[in-house]
């Protein structure tokens, strides 16, 4: 390939890559347009790109809800939790299968590695197909 045709094919790349991106942002854009203008004008349908009538309501409505706040508690502990737990139990795990003299060592990495093979989806889809 000559330079002027490497050239040519990096500006359409860039223009077909600006043109995809444009198209999958733009519904983000025009929410937060929406969420950020007045009743009035998103029941009107006046908004677009930019917000109409500049109000923080829903965000205020939003964050004043008890149950909001609730549930963002709960995912942070069962994330971190299960982080946590998971972490440790893959370490104790790692630190045993590490040492050569453990007894079933070959057996207890076989297993973990047949779970990778077959996952575990897989087996009741197996069942309701057969």
């Amino acid at each position: 390939m000559s330079f002027r045709q490497d050239r040519l094919f990096q500006i359409c790349l860039g223009i077909l890559l600006t043109a995809l991106s444009v198209t999958m942002i733009s519904p983000m854009i025009h929410l937060l347009a929406i969420s950020l203008s007045d009743a009035k004008y998103v029941w009107a349908d006046e908004v677009l790109f930019w917000p109409k009538g500049f109000t923080l309501d829903v965000y205020e409505q939003i964050l004043g809800m008890q149950s909001l706040w609730k549930a963002l508690r709960v995912t942070i502990w069962i994330t971190v939790g299960g982080t946590l737990i998971t972490l440790l139990f893959t370490s104790l795990m790692a630190f045993s299968l590490s040492r050569p003299t453990m007894k079933g060592r070959k057996l207890l990495l076989q297993a973990i590695l047949f779970t990778y093979i077959l996952p575990m989806p897989m087996i009741p889809a197996y069942l309701t197909v057969r």
